[in-house]
């Protein structure tokens, strides 16, 4: 089956100040979300217990002034892009 790449948002538990000192390291930020995987997974795609890798960073716009981490699901094949609660779009 092909899958499509497609492009979503996850939006997580997190304050600002926690985001930002654990956003930079990788091993800091998966442990963090592999964490908010476990307490919340009504939030989380359910294929992301398949595995996930992190996919770069999202491009910044005038919005939304914060490192954002995008993850791809090994599954679906599917793009998130994620970002703290206090985010507002």
């Amino acid at each position: 089956m092909d899958r499509q790449l497609t492009s979503r948002t996850i939006i997580i538990p997190i304050g600002e100040a926690v985001y930002n000192a654990i956003v930079d390291s990788k091993k800091q930020f998966q442990l963090h979300l592999d964490s908010l995987i476990e307490q919340y997974p009504e939030l989380f795609p359910l294929d992301i217990t398949h595995g996930y890798i992190f996919y770069g960073w999202a491009k910044s716009c005038e919005k939304i002034q914060l490192p954002r981490r995008r993850i791809f699901l090994k599954y679906s094949r599917q793009e998130y892009l994620i970002h703290p609660i206090s985010v507002a779009l």
